[in-house]
């Protein structure tokens, strides 16, 4: 797992090696998350609002290869962690 420098306005909260997602970091507008692309492993940020709910699903686009990704995202209630998964969109 490569290992990236902190944005000073960043700090991170959470560091999970599993589920698909890498880095997580609280910021005012939500949970800033990095995930591997689903079809060419690239790290992608996404900006998840946990008072959308506890499982959330949209559709967001890599920044390198530009394939679509479905996200499956779930917000756990007692502790506000955030756990995505990226899988290829059928």
């Amino acid at each position: 797992m490569q290992s990236k420098a902190l944005c000073p306005y960043r700090e991170p909260f959470l560091f999970v090696s599993r589920c698909n997602f890498l880095y997580l970091y609280r910021t005012m507008d939500g949970v800033l998350v990095e995930y591997a692309c689903a079809y060419c492993g690239e790290g992608n940020e996404t900006l998840v609002d946990p008072t959308a709910g506890a499982k959330q699903s949209y559709v967001e686009d890599c920044s390198v290869c530009c394939h679509p990704n479905v996200l499956s995202i779930r917000v756990e209630q007692s502790n506000g962690a955030v756990v995505i998964q990226a899988v290829i969109e059928e």
